[in-house]
């Protein structure tokens, strides 16, 4: 997803002005020019029946890093966006812009009770992730958290990580 080519006038820091756009795809944003107008809801059901039994037998033997299909979704979102990368554009100031990389976002909770603190985790997804890789880069050693600090507004990955991810914490902000 990361594009080699230098970086022209018109671009972002965390993406590229898409400048070779067809007329129709031109306007959308000047007829659409509310954030919400151009919301999609999809309601749909997916056999997961493959996935189960590929994740079980994944986690045979396995102690430390468990996959759950909740790291085949992640997985598949960012493989999806890696084939289509349209997927990954947004519009801002009318101009359509395409991102540099894949980062996916959720939020998790520190404890799984209904009650506890909840945290906001962003993955950044290279191309040749693998089930392996979500898996240990979601949680540590016994489903332990990774975690960034935050410094100067903005969040680092700690040395140790080194996983592409972080979790930014409501009293960090």
């Amino acid at each position: 997803m990361s594009n080699t080519t230098k970086k022209r006038w018109g671009d972002r820091k965390d993406a590229r002005w898409i400048r070779d756009m067809d007329s129709l795809h031109v306007i959308l944003p000047h007829l659409m020019n509310h954030r919400t107008d151009a919301e999609v809801y999809v309601n749909m059901e997916f056999d997961v029946t493959e996935a189960l039994r590929y994740i079980a037998r994944k986690n045979e033997g396995e102690e430390e890093y468990r996959a759950t299909l909740f790291h085949c979704i992640l997985m598949a979102v960012a493989k999806t966006i890696y084939l289509r990368p349209q997927l990954n554009s947004f519009i801002s100031g009318r101009r359509f812009y395409q991102r540099d990389e894949i980062t996916l976002g959720f939020v998790a909770k520190k404890r799984f009770e209904d009650h506890s603190e909840e945290s906001l985790v962003v993955i950044s997804a290279p191309e040749d992730w693998t089930l392996t890789e979500v898996t240990q880069g979601s949680q540590g050693p016994h489903g332990k958290e990774r975690r960034c600090e935050w410094r100067d507004g903005r969040a680092q990955k700690a040395a140790a990580s080194g996983s592409g991810i972080c979790h930014l914490d409501h009293q960090d902000t």
